[in-house]
């Protein structure tokens, strides 16, 4: 027993302790200005890998091509709406935006939404993309700035230009009406022609006038034989000289 005590004191003791100290990392120092000079003086330059120029230009047209067929599938997307504006819509107004806040833009598209009217926004970019090689590649003069596109089922162009004035922010350019471009002047007189009922009755009174007029001019010949004929009669039985009817 006194022999495993004594073994005892001559065990390792551990004790644990709590390290506060940073560790200490040295950073080399600074090369001096000689040695660093001939360091940089004695590197060794190894020139790049030659290169033939048809190579050089194959690669550079390949790079071109890969950026011009790189698809964005959202502006696909948009593309295939523009597109399809336009093709279900008769009447595509072209409208420059002055600044306006969300909640103009939002009132003024109730406004127009009201009277069977939508307001749309595309950039120009897109829009000159969608138009490009079609009948409606005239438009891209008016494609300027910020533009927002007025658009309807029906050729409503009274109730657009009605609109608009009470709209200061938003300024007509011009736009397509039933596949003809009309400019902001044309769709200005449009505005103010009757409604097509009105003119489907002037045409219809037209064709009937004409057609009363060359009835009457064509038995207006007989009409004269039969009075001159009359008078003559008349002329005869009671004695008095005929007097012919010129008329």
């Amino acid at each position: 027993m006194a022999a495993f005590r004594r073994g005892l004191l001559f065990l390792p003791q551990f004790q644990q302790v709590r390290c506060r100290s940073k560790v200490n990392i040295q950073h080399p120092k600074p090369r001096h200005d000689a040695r660093r000079l001939f360091e940089a003086i004695t590197r060794p330059i190894i020139p790049p890998e030659p290169i033939p120029h048809t190579e050089v230009c194959a690669r550079r047209k390949a790079k071109i091509l890969e950026s011009l067929h790189e698809v964005n599938p959202y502006e696909e997307f948009l593309l295939k709406q523009c597109t399809k504006m336009l093709e279900e819509n008769r009447m595509v107004a072209v409208c420059q935006a002055l600044p306006m806040s969300a909640e103009q833009r939002k009132a003024a598209g109730n406004k127009l939404l009201k009277k069977g009217l939508k307001l749309c926004f595309f950039s120009n970019p897109l829009m000159r993309q969608s138009i490009d090689d079609s009948v409606l590649v005239n438009l891209s003069p008016l494609l300027i700035s910020h533009n927002l596109f007025v658009v309807s089922k029906e050729p409503l162009i009274q109730d657009l230009v009605a609109i608009l004035r009470k709209i200061p922010e938003l300024i007509l350019l011009g736009g397509r009406v039933d596949g003809y471009l009309l400019s902001r002047e044309a769709m200005l007189k449009c505005a103010k022609l009757p409604s097509l009922d009105v003119l489907r009755g002037e045409l219809v009174t037209i064709l009937g006038s004409s057609a009363s007029r060359t009835h009457s001019v064509l038995g207006q010949h007989q009409q004269t034989l039969a009075r001159n004929l009359d008078q003559y009669i008349k002329q005869s039985q009671g004695g008095e000289p005929a007097v012919s009817d010129s008329s």
